[in-house]
């Protein structure tokens, strides 16, 4: 007969095995996505770090999170509210997510910015668009719960320009984990 110890030490190890399975998987899934994948020539790719502006996180902001990727971003409602400002013009659909917005402001609480996307799913493209964009000017603050690293300094952003495709972009660690993603689905 097996004794309970010797039972859950085996149930625990046979976790701890597939654990560690999915983390490699998920570690492969990164990596490729943030341009490490064989399959794309050096013409196609282009890395880019990024410097943060300022990582330090005060009073509420609006955030973003993806259990895909165990981000939590943070932007600050004024780096929203200026770029949102700079698409009046160019995006239909900026000046009613910016109304949305500002009946917010100024922030009680952090405010998911999904909470927007509920309101009118077209809002979705255009949240995805602007996280991406202040991403680019190094305007993110993020909490990670579940990598290793403390990346507070700088971030990598990926770019690929596919022939006839929408053009992609991955936001990542130093070490390939993705913090965010937009545009063309890429394997």
């Amino acid at each position: 007969m097996i004794s309970s110890k010797l039972a859950r030490f085996t149930k625990d190890a046979a976790a701890a095995i597939a654990a560690g399975a999915i983390t490699l998987a998920l570690t492969a899934t990164a990596s490729a996505d943030c341009g490490q994948s064989a399959g794309f020539s050096a013409g196609q790719t282009h890395r880019a770090v990024i410097a943060l502006q300022d990582p330090d996180r005060t009073g509420p902001a609006y955030y973003w999170h993806d259990s895909a990727t165990y981000a939590l971003l943070y932007f600050r409602p004024e780096d929203l509210v200026s770029r949102l400002e700079g698409l009046l013009s160019k995006e239909s659909l900026a000046p009613a997510l910016l109304d949305n917005m500002r009946v917010d402001l100024p922030l009680k609480e952090s405010t998911d910015l999904f909470r927007y996307t509920l309101i009118d799913q077209r809002f979705d493209a255009l949240v995805n668009v602007v996280i991406a964009d202040l991403m680019k000017e190094g305007r993110v603050m993020f909490d990670q719960w579940m990598l290793g690293e403390d990346p507070s300094k700088s971030i990598v952003m990926v770019s690929r320009a596919e022939a006839g495709g929408e053009p992609s972009r991955w936001f990542c660690t130093s070490k390939d984990d993705v913090l965010f993603k937009i545009g063309a689905a890429v394997d």
